[in-house]
C-alpha cells in the first residue's frame, strides 16, 4: 500500500466535508506518511462554486495547511497544493497559483470555465478537446502528475475507437512529459454504470483505459482523491481497485518527493 497521498480535498469545494485537521487525523490512523491538500484552484473568473473553492477562501485555506504542517511536524509531512484544470488563457493565473503551494496534480474537468464537466456527458469531439488540453497541459511542465486521467468515461456509455484514440494520446503526452498518471481510488464513489457491450463497471480506474496505459511504462501513482476524512482509511479502495487491474503491470512511485516539481 503506498505510503503517500497527494489528493486531498477540504470542504472549500462545496463538495467535500470535513475540517483540514481531520484529514491529517485519518492519514495519521492509515500510517500514510504524506498526505499533500490539493483542494480544487481557485480562479479570480470563476462563478460557480459547486466546483472549487472562491477565490475569497484560498488565504485561509493556505494559513490553515501551514498551522497543520507545524502541530502535526512529529506526526507526518503534510504538503500544500492545488487540483487544476489546464485553460490555456489562464496560464499567467495558474503560475501565480503554483507559487503559493508545493505542487499542482492536473484535474482536467472542464473545457473552459463554468462550462459543462467532461463527466456529465462528452461526445467524441468533447474527447478531442479533452486530449488537447491534456497534451498543453502535459507541454507546460506545471504539474506534479496527472488526476484521474480516465475521468472522460464518467461521462460516456460506451467505449470506441475515439476513446482508444484518445487514451494513446494521453499515454504519449504523459510519457514524453515523464509525468506520472494517477489510478484513482475514488471513483467507485459514483457507483457502477452500464457501458454498451461490457456490462457495469467503475467510470474509473477504467480497465481498457490503463491496459492501453500499461504498454507505455508511465509512472504511476495511487490517489485517494479524498473528498471526506473517512476516505483515507477505507482499504477496501485500495483492494477493488487492485482487483480492477489484475494482471496489468505498472511502475509504482514509491517517493513522492520524487515527482514534486
Amino acid at each position: 500500500m503506498q505510503t503517500f497521498n497527494l489528493h486531498t480535498h477540504t470542504d472549500r469545494c462545496g463538495h467535500a466535508i470535513g475540517s483540514d485537521e481531520e484529514y491529517v487525523q485519518a492519514a495519521i490512523k492509515a500510517e500514510i506518511k504524506v498526505l499533500g491538500f490539493s483542494d480544487h484552484v481557485p480562479w479570480s473568473t470563476a462563478k460557480l462554486f459547486t466546483e472549487r473553492m472562491p477565490m475569497d477562501r484560498k488565504n485561509d485555506y493556505l494559513h490553515s495547511i501551514e498551522h497543520l504542517k507545524h502541530k502535526y511536524r512529529d506526526q507526518i509531512t503534510i504538503l500544500s497544493g492545488y487540483e487544476c484544470e489546464f485553460f490555456p488563457d489562464m496560464a499567467d493565473e495558474l503560475l501565480l497559483r503554483k507559487a503559493e503551494v508545493d505542487y499542482l496534480i492536473l484535474g482536467q474537468h472542464n473545457p473552459k470555465m463554468d462550462v459543462r464537466d467532461f463527466a456529465r456527458h462528452n461526445d467524441d469531439d468533447d474527447l478531442l478537446i479533452y486530449a488537447d488540453l491534456i497534451e498543453q497541459a502535459c507541454e507546460s511542465g506545471l504539474f506534479t502528475y496527472m488526476a484521474h486521467p480516465d475521468y472522460f468515461m464518467k461521462g460516456r456509455n460506451h467505449w470506441n475507437a475515439r476513446c482508444i484514440e484518445v487514451t494513446h494520446r494521453i499515454c504519449q503526452a504523459a510519457k514524453k512529459a515523464n509525468l506520472p498518471m494517477e489510478v484513482n481510488l475514488n471513483g467507485m464513489r459514483y457507483g457502477m454504470q452500464e457501458y454498451v457491450g461490457l456490462g457495469d463497471r467503475f467510470a474509473y480506474p477504467f480497465f481498457e483505459f490503463w491496459q492501453i496505459a500499461a504498454q507505455y511504462d508511465i509512472r504511476t501513482v495511487f490517489g485517494f482523491d479524498a473528498h471526506k476524512p473517512v476516505t483515507l482509511t477505507e482499504d477496501f479502495r485500495y483492494n477493488k481497485v487492485v482487483e480492477i487491474l489484475d494482471g496489468l503491470s505498472f511502475s509504482w512511485v514509491e517517493d513522492p518527493f520524487s515527482i514534486i516539481k
